[in-house]
């Protein structure tokens, strides 16, 4: 597991794929290494999948229908040939998991629910 994020950080693009009607409540771990590792994604996901609104939010890769090769095809076309987009998307995600999901960021978020509740309670 240590050499993991290694893989992704000497990647150029990396690869989501899940397969169609897997609309899990949730992002796979690989989605949090690869955005921190500061390199772009493909999402092949459901489009009402949480993964696919994760990459939309955070603008960190492009999604493509899953089992769908020929789109597959041309969005790992159009990441080699756009280092730029690449490097975008790359550096979008790394900001998206710093702002969202380090562990003072996810301190801060049970602290503001944790106030709401408090506050909400009728005394």
């Amino acid at each position: 597991h240590k050499v993991v994020p290694d893989m992704y950080a000497s990647s150029d693009v990396c690869l989501v794929p899940l397969r169609r009607g897997f609309t899990a409540e949730s992002v796979p771990c690989k989605v949090f290494t690869i955005t921190a590792a500061a390199r772009p994604l493909i999402a092949s996901v459901d489009k009402d999948s949480d993964t696919h609104r994760f990459v939309q939010e955070a603008q960190c890769g492009l999604w493509v229908e899953p089992e769908n090769p020929k789109a597959l095809a041309e969005a790992i076309l159009a990441l080699y040939s756009d280092r730029e987009l690449r490097e975008r998307l790359g550096r979008n995600g790394r900001e998206y998991v710093e702002t969202h999901y380090t562990r003072q960021a996810i301190a801060r978020q049970y602290a503001e629910l944790l106030e709401e509740v408090v506050e909400s309670r009728i005394v």
